[in-house]
């Protein structure tokens, strides 16, 4: 439901946006084209902050871009170059590939080994080969040719080719420890095969030839292409390839469809290769044409309609179009039918370039005849291929080595592509998180889509008789006959064919039993899927309709999470430290000066470290360990890893509360009882003298922010301690403002703090305005550099806070369990990051604690804490230990009292022979027995949150704090602010 009102929404305001200038494009005229292609790249460029403070060379900024997707944007800024000959980006070119070359030239980088499987890598290898065949200034010494860098790459791919299983083929992973190291994909191995294609015909050298023919013929046998050339996603070497994901992505045909154009061109049109490009090309009907009248208009249809789809997929339809492109070029047949699809989506895509100063921010929808308010590289780069690419035909064909013939290929006027009906379904084997998604019931689909289309046409039609991309069309019945009057009639209607579209789209809904995941931040998934489909995209009956037998996928594996604190690393973890007492910034962060075992592989034994250098360096160690611990387990053991991340991970988070802040003022003013039952329900006070709702930071909270950032200044100049990679904060004000604060001019250049906004980091909520965040755009005002995107909980209203009751200690720390769970299947966020700084709030850091099982330890306003972590991923293999393994994992989330491990690496600071701590002993680890069990239902039932507490009888509440403190609030204020008065 949620997924369909907001696809109306979007058709709403693409009609209100009517008249809203967008990118002007005549698609037969170059000048134009030109024109829009460069408000375009300019618009590509806009994203790129690797030339920046702060940013990496290479790289558009992560999150939300991985890697891959910038050598893709690469890709297509070398593309923009040969098709319009506007050189402005050619040094920044340069310099992003130089900087990602890695130290073999062949674009492995180690710096990126958690984000590199072999798609990812093929991604900016292309650039290099249309480098190489469109002559494009080489890299400066010592940098090697174009080809020979791509020649370095292919060798890699011959090396990793695996014939152990399913009797050849890649796998998408070529590090072990990458989830997806089982799985054999078509982009992977379609990339192959088309550096193979384009070397041959780039040299002449017949060996390129006889692997591009390998590989076609291993797809082929194992059924990523099948016989009627659709092109499904991957299969699972695990089950010897028995089974086939059958989710299909533009990006997957695409790759195969050039690779096969090259092969005709350079065999001089031979048959088989003309027939295999046709039939791939017939293939990309799956994604044109969403609606009848968006004829020839690219979608993602895996994902696009349905709304789901990921940054990833966002940007897949852009390597179609520009291997459509280079297709028509070298295969002229399919110039006519290409050119019809190319024609149709530049228009689309024009038209969804409203956004930006320039009208140069593009959206995703090229059928809605606007913007669909979803800006992104992907998007940016999909309209940047699809304009460009208008210019086919005004350019030269790749170049090859001077000694290598080509001759015209034929015309071959008998082959033609046709289009083709039906979306494709998703099969029962699971496939990795990296680039798929759910997609939802074909049923569900196949009901959406006429109503949206009968929507959008109705919009159209109100607007001014004319469907949005097929003027051709006849107007339906609805339309008026009056354009001038169109917008006012809509203005009159619009509210009743909002709602009466919206209920007929619920009880459509309603009646196929699609459930969507609330965004309300209150779902607490405790066992998990290492796959990313299986969630729909099969309706439980066959082709005939017929009821057919559900079963499990066999590659399926589900898991849970464990968190142990390891001791003796650090004073608070000690039951003798009084929190009360404690002095982080006195104290070295708390950091116990020991010895590791860790030690011996540093020179002179780390004599000459710091503390922190040689406790970082243990820590590294420790996940080095884990990792080889983990390539000698067997193959079940080692299937249950995801991507970026082994069974187990050592961690170390910088747990800070924040600052003080207005609310905490008034709370200690008016004490606790009054403060409960009254004054936290309010706004402020009734004198306007403070205000404390989203309360914001005083200025005693700001100032020991201040000190805490001087405190980080001298820890990096004199322990030479290594700044946190990640930083997440709670969306309250006063938590966002203590890291901007803490952390304002240390980072690298100087560059601001990108922290990311997590709803569930938030304090406990319900009822108290302190706990009641702003809206996300007012975020984005007084935060710009944070990330509010990334977090699908964090909607623009607040849609969790309770005005009549308050959220109880067991469902806060099944949030803050379910945030960690979260955190850890976020592997392309978190990947192999070791140090994490998360900013919160009392009642939030004494949950995670509890999730954590770590003593219960208070934080004053401002304090700051690291907590050092394992993070245990536990595999249910059998259904009947399901329950009680899961609840292991979870032991101790909902307890109060807590005993403690044996010495271990507590008491004396001994530790296992490989620094790995027990995972079958309680040395080490804080454990706990639940005493009181509340189930996760009770938890998160709101009706059984607590509601605001009854002031007593007595209590006479406009005088209660000065009776306390015998001073009015404002003299009261005043006191804490100059220091006077003492807000602990």
């Amino acid at each position: 439901m949620l997924q369909f009102l907001i696809l109306v929404a979007i058709s709403l305001l693409s009609f209100l946006a009517r008249d809203v200038a967008s990118i002007v494009l005549d698609v037969d005229d170059t000048q134009s084209i030109l024109e829009a292609a460069a408000l375009t790249a300019r618009g590509v460029i806009d994203l790129y902050n690797g030339n920046q403070p702060g940013g990496t060379p290479g790289k558009w900024p992560f999150p939300p871009y991985y890697w891959w997707e910038s050598g893709g944007a690469w890709g297509g800024l070398m593309e923009y170059w040969h098709y319009t000959g506007d050189d402005s980006y050619v040094n920044l070119t340069q310099e992003g590939l130089i900087a990602q070359l890695g130290p073999k030239y062949d674009f492995n980088v180690p710096a990126e080994a958690f984000d590199t499987g072999n798609d990812d890598q093929a991604f900016w290898v292309f650039v290099a080969m249309s480098a190489a065949e469109y002559s494009f200034p080489q890299l400066p010494a010592p940098y090697p040719s174009w080809v020979q860098i791509v020649s370095n790459a292919w060798e890699d791919y011959v090396t990793r080719w695996n014939s152990s299983r399913c009797n050849g083929g890649l796998k998408w992973q070529f590090n072990p420890q990458n989830a997806g190291y089982y799985y054999k994909n078509s982009v992977s191995n379609g990339a192959f095969f088309q550096l193979s294609a384009r070397l041959a015909r780039f040299t002449g050298n017949q060996t390129y030839v006889l692997w591009a023919d390998t590989i076609w013929d291993w797809a082929s046998a194992i059924g990523l292409v099948d016989n009627i050339y659709n092109v499904f996603d991957g299969t699972d070497e695990t089950i010897n390839c028995t089974g086939i994901d059958h989710h299909q992505w533009t990006y997957n045909v695409g790759v195969f469809l050039y690779g096969a154009a090259v092969l005709q061109n350079y065999t001089n049109g031979s048959s088989p290769w003309i027939e295999r490009t046709a039939g791939l090309l017939d293939s990309t009907n799956t994604f044109i044409s969403p609606f009848r009248n968006a004829s020839n208009i690219l979608f993602e249809a895996q994902c696009e309609l349905s709304m789901s789809c990921n940054v990833d997929q966002l940007s897949m339809k852009a390597y179609l179009i520009r291997w459509m492109a280079a297709t028509s070029k070298l295969a002229p047949f399919s110039a006519g039918r290409i050119g019809e699809v190319l024609r149709a989506s530049a228009q689309g895509a024009a038209a969804s370039c409203t956004g930006g100063g320039e009208n140069n921010t593009c959206g995703s929808k090229w059928y809605i005849e606007g913007w669909d308010g979803i800006t992104g590289l992907g998007q940016q780069l999909s309209a940047l291929e699809v304009m460009y690419s208008l210019l086919v035909n005004e350019t030269n064909p790749p170049a090859t080595y001077p000694d290598v013939s080509i001759l015209p290929a034929p015309q071959s006027p008998t082959i033609t592509a046709t289009a083709t009906e039906g979306l494709p379904t998703a099969s029962g084997i699971a496939r990795p998180l990296h680039d798929g998604a759910a997609i939802i019931q074909s049923r569900a689909q196949n009901k959406i889509r006429p109503l949206v289309a009968a929507f959008i046409t109705s919009l159209a039609c109100i607007a001014g008789g004319e469907g949005p991309l097929d003027s051709a069309a006849p107007p339906p019945p609805c339309c008026v006959a009056d354009k001038a009057n169109a917008v006012t009639r809509s203005r009159q209607i619009l509210l009743f064919l909002t709602v009466s579209l919206a209920v007929c789209g619920l009880l459509e809904m309603s009646d196929m039993g699609v459930s969507l995941l609330s965004s309300s931040g209150q779902g607490v998934l405790d066992i998990h899927n290492d796959n990313g489909g299986g969630a729909g995209g099969d309706d439980g009956k066959g082709e005939t309709g017929q009821e057919k037998e559900p079963t499990r996928p066999s590659a399926q594996i589900r898991y849970a999470y464990k968190y142990t604190t390891l001791e003796g690393y650090f004073l608070q973890d000690d039951p003798s430290t009084v929190a009360a007492d404690f002095d982080f910034m006195a104290t070295n962060f708390g950091l116990i000066d020991r010895e590791y075992n860790s030690d011996e592989s540093l020179p002179d034994n780390g004599r000459d470290m710091t503390v922190w250098q040689r406790f970082e360096h243990h820590i590294s160690s420790l996940n080095r360990a884990a990792q080889d611990d983990d390539d000698d387990d067997g193959d079940d053991d080692r299937r249950s890893r995801k991507r970026h991340g082994s069974s187990a991970r050592y961690l170390l988070l910088f747990l800070g509360r924040h600052g003080n802040g207005y609310h905490n003022i008034a709370e200690r003013y008016y004490g606790g009882e009054a403060w409960d039952c009254h004054y936290s329900a309010l706004d402020g006070d009734t004198d306007g003298i403070m205000t404390w709702s989203d309360a914001h930071l005083s200025k005693e909270g700001q100032r020991q922010a201040r000190e805490v950032n001087s405190f980080w200044r001298r820890q990096l100049a004199e322990q030479k301690m290594s700044l946190p990679e990640l930083w997440l904060a709670s969306p309250l004000d006063r938590a966002m403002e203590t890291a901007d604060i803490t952390f304002d001019g240390i980072l690298p250049g100087e560059a601001k703090l990108e922290a990311i906004v997590m709803e569930k980091l938030r304090e406990g909520t319900g009822i108290h305005t302190c706990d009641r965040r702003s809206d996300v755009s007012r975020i984005r005002q007084r935060f710009p550099a944070f990330n509010v995107d990334l977090d699908q909980y964090l909607t623009e209203t607040d849609e969790f806070w309770d005005p009549d009751r308050r959220e109880p200690d067991t469902a806060l720390t099944e949030r803050l369990r379910a945030f960690m769970d979260s955190l850890m299947d976020q592997h392309e966020l978190i990947g192999g990051k070791e140090r994490l700084s998360i900013t919160s709030h009392s009642g939030a850091i004494g949950a995670l604690l509890r999730v954590l099982n770590h003593r219960q330890f208070s934080l004053g306003t401002g304090a700051v804490i690291p907590v050092f972590i394992k993070v245990d991923k536990v595999p249910l293999d059998d259904d009947h230990d399901d329950a009680e393994k899961s609840r292991n994992a979870k032991r101790s989330v909902l307890t109060k009292d807590k005993r403690h491990g044996g010495s271990g690496e507590g008491g004396n600071h001994e530790e296992p022979k490989l620094d790995l701590p027990d995972n079958d002993s309680s040395e080490g680890e804080k454990e706990t027995e639940n005493a009181n069990q509340t189930s996760d239902s009770d938890a998160n039932d709101r009706s059984k949150w607590q509601p605001i507490p009854s002031c007593p009888a007595d209590m006479d509440l406009p005088t209660i704090g000065h009776s306390r403190w015998g001073v009015g609030l404002k003299e009261y204020l005043e006191g804490v602010e100059n220091g006077t008065i003492s807000v602990v």
